[in-house]
């Protein structure tokens, strides 16, 4: 890791956001995804063979820690990336508990960061999704309307 301040000639301006940034695959974990079944998953990786992720460092249950952390280094940014596959376990059925889990984490994170980007996905899908080819047709759960935000808000108000 660098350190930033042994280089004095690097300064920030005034207002600079300092924040951290996560993503649901590597820190969620979850047993949906096309990462989690056999079928699917890969076989190998870059050091070795492919080691299930399972529940990573469990940060869907445990996110009041995490923005707890977050507030005591006074990071003014947190973008995290929702795990479309807790979301939408098989395609159109959405998990209620999920999708109130993560709006909880929106309501916890409220006021206490300046901006909460949220991202879709970073690459786990569910099985489901990897058996079908990509983009194939709007109905398809790899299709950019099924995927979208339009379509988690529309589950979102029939769990509310």
């Amino acid at each position: 890791m660098i350190d930033i301040f042994a280089y004095p000639d690097i300064h920030f301006p005034h207002g600079f956001l300092w924040g951290a940034s996560t993503a649901g695959e590597q820190v969620e974990g979850n047993g949906k995804s096309y990462h989690d079944d056999p079928e699917t998953a890969p076989k190998t990786s870059l050091h070795g063979a492919y080691e299930f992720p399972g529940k990573a460092c469990d940060s869907f249950e445990r996110y009041k820690d995490d923005i707890a952390l977050l507030n005591e280094m006074n990071l003014s940014l947190y973008r995290f990336s929702i795990e479309w596959s807790r979301l939408e376990p098989e395609k159109g059925a959405y998990d209620p508990a999920a999708l109130k889990r993560y709006l909880d984490m929106l309501r916890a994170m409220s006021g206490r960061t300046t901006c909460t980007p949220v991202s879709s996905s970073k690459a786990r899908n569910t099985a489901s999704f990897k058996k079908v080819p990509p983009w194939a047709t709007t109905t398809s759960p790899r299709s950019p309307e099924s995927r979208s935000f339009i379509t988690l808000y529309k589950a979102l108000r029939t769990t509310e």
